[in-house]
């Protein structure tokens, strides 16, 4: 199987943020005991659409300083980020 090429890009406040805007769609989850998960940034619905599209020929790769636990609360519909593509920007472990 060849290998995809890829497309790195970072993740917080590029794809996804702190404010839903009408269509957004859930980025990140909270996780507290005993209730379910709740989303705690979004991705707007236009970034993601373009984003889908790309990673039918693409691997997306991203670029972030979050750690592993971070990384890990990040799941987005059609979106496949996995944490041996993850690039390490600013300093992160």
């Amino acid at each position: 199987m060849k290998e995809r090429d890829w497309i790195a890009t970072d993740l917080d406040g590029t794809l996804i943020g702190r404010h839903r805007h009408e269509g957004s769609l859930p980025a990140t989850w909270l996780h507290a005991p005993d209730s379910e998960p709740t989303p705690s940034s979004w991705i707007p619905r236009a970034t993601h659409s373009f984003m889908a599209t790309l990673a039918q020929d693409f691997s997306i790769v991203p670029v972030t300083a979050r750690d592993f636990a971070s990384f890990s609360r990040v799941a987005i519909e059609r979106l496949p980020f996995h944490e041996r593509n993850r690039l390490r920007g600013a300093g992160g472990q």
